[in-house]
């Protein structure tokens, strides 16, 4: 038994059911939710591409600066020993199969299938 107060209107309605419409609008929603997940993942591509044309910028100048370091007068301060030592980092690096093994070796848990060269 359902009491009602005087001024109260009861308002029972039937669950709606998915029209055309509806669908349509769902699939238009996952279309542009497609979009920009592709235009995000343009976008970081793109980001990533313009690292590594910076990074490799950056290495050549200090290749560059290698070939021009004076070895001969002695360090003015600390910047100027900075600038002409940083430049030699490039003979530290590690070629990226080392550097793989490096990161793995000693952790029974890991094993490297691939190396970053081999993708």
């Amino acid at each position: 038994v359902i009491l009602i107060e005087q001024n109260t209107r009861l308002n029972i309605m039937p669950p709606r059911r998915k029209t055309a419409d509806k669908s349509r609008e769902e699939e238009a929603l996952a279309q542009l939710h497609q979009q920009q997940f592709l235009a995000e993942e343009a976008e970081r591509a793109a980001l990533d591409e313009k690292a590594r044309a910076l990074q490799a910028e950056h290495i050549t100048q200090d290749a560059k600066r290698l070939c021009t370091v004076d070895i001969t007068t002695p360090f003015r301060n600390l910047q100027d020993a900075l600038d002409r030592l940083l430049p030699f980092h490039l003979f530290g690096a590690m070629a990226a199969e080392e550097a793989d093994l490096e990161d793995v070796q000693g952790r029974p848990d890991v094993d490297l299938l691939i190396s970053r060269n081999e993708h």
